[in-house]
C-alpha cells in the first residue's frame, strides 16, 4: 500500500480481505478510502454495507445499497434491495424491509438470501407461508442449517408437533455433518492426495442426502487413485440410494470395459440385485 498510496483498488481488495476476516472496523477504513480514491466503485461493494452493518452503522450502509440499486446490472441491484432491506429491518421498519426482500426476490426467484429472511419475518404470524418458503431453500441447500430449524419453529407455530419433531431431529443431523465435513475437509487440505478423506466426504454428504456433492468427491476420490475400485463402488451405491437406476446401469456397462470391474464384480452385483420384498 505505500508503493501505491492514491490505488483505490488497493484500498477495496483490503478491505475485502479484512471484512472476511471479520476485522471490521479496519475493513471499513480500508472501503471507505478506497471509495474516496474511486467514488465510482461505491454502488458495487455489498461486502462494504455488510460490514457496517456488523458496525452498527445502518445508516451509512444505506448510502452504499442505495448506489447498488441504482446500477444497470441486475445482480447488483438484486443484492442493494437485500442489503437495504437487512437495515430498515435492524432499525426496526419491518414491513419495510418485507417489501424490499419480496423486491429483491421479483427481480431475482432464485435470491434465497431475501426469501429466507422474509420467512423468518413471516415465521410467527403466517407460518404456513414461511414453511414454504423454508423448504424452497432447503431444496436449494439442504444444509442450511438456519433454513432447517426455522422449518422445525414454523410446523410448531401451525401445530404440526410430530413432523416438527423430525424437523428439528434433521436439523441435528445437518449441524453434526456439518462439523464432520469441516474436520474432514481441514484434513484434506493437509493431505489432499488421501483418498480415503474424500471417499469419507462422499459418504457423510450422501448420509445427508446431498448426492450430487456427494458423486463429485467420489469422482475426485476416483480421479487420484484411477485403480481402485472402491470410488466407482461408492458411486454405483449412491446413485442406487438415489434412485437413478439408469445411471447406475450406464456406469456398470462402463466399468465392465475396465480392469476395475473384475475386481469388484461381486461388490457390484450384490448393489444391483433388488431389494427383497417384504412378506
Amino acid at each position: 500500500m505505500a508503493l501505491f498510496p492514491e490505488n483505490g483498488a488497493l484500498y477495496l481488495l483490503k478491505g475485502e480481505a479484512l471484512y472476511s476476516l471479520e476485522r471490521f472496523e479496519e475493513s471499513a477504513i480500508a472501503f471507505s478510502r478506497g471509495v474516496e480514491l474511486d467514488p465510482g466503485k461505491l454502488g458495487e461493494l455489498f461486502n462494504y454495507g455488510r460490514c457496517l452493518q456488523s458496525l452498527d452503522r445502518y445508516k451509512e450502509a444505506l448510502e452504499v445499497f442505495l448506489s447498488m440499486q441504482s446500477r444497470s446490472d441486475k445482480s447488483l441491484q438484486v443484492r442493494g434491495y437485500f442489503g437495504e432491506g437487512l437495515s430498515r429491518q435492524s432499525l426496526g421498519n419491518i414491513e419495510e424491509a418485507k417489501r424490499l426482500y419480496q423486491k429483491a426476490l421479483t427481480l431475482n426467484p432464485s435470491f434465497d438470501r431475501a426469501r429466507y429472511r422474509l420467512a423468518l419475518i413471516l415465521l410467527d404470524d403466517s407460518p404456513d407461508e414461511a414453511l414454504s418458503m423454508l423448504n424452497r431453500v432447503l431444496i436449494s441447500d439442504p444444509l442450511h442449517h438456519g433454513g432447517a430449524y426455522n422449518k422445525a419453529l414454523a410446523l410448531r407455530n401451525l401445530q404440526r408437533m410430530d413432523d416438527a419433531q423430525k424437523a428439528l431431529a434433521r436439523y441435528q443431523q445437518i449441524l453434526a455433518g456439518r462439523s464432520r465435513i469441516a474436520l474432514l475437509k481441514e484434513r484434506w487440505a493437509m493431505t489432499p492426495h488421501e483418498t480415503s478423506i474424500l471417499l469419507e466426504l462422499g459418504r457423510v454428504y450422501r448420509s445427508l442426502g446431498v448426492t450430487g456433492e456427494s458423486l463429485r468427491w467420489f469422482a475426485r476420490a476416483g480421479g487420484l487413485a484411477p485403480n481402485d475400485p472402491e470410488p466407482a463402488i461408492e458411486t454405483l451405491r449412491t446413485l442406487i440410494l438415489a434412485q437413478r437406476r439408469a445411471e447406475a446401469l450406464q456406469l456398470v456397462q462402463r466399468l465392465k470395459s475396465t480392469t476395475l470391474y473384475a475386481a469388484a464384480k461381486d461388490q457390484i452385483e450384490d448393489l444391483l440385485k433388488p431389494p427383497a420384498e417384504e412378506e
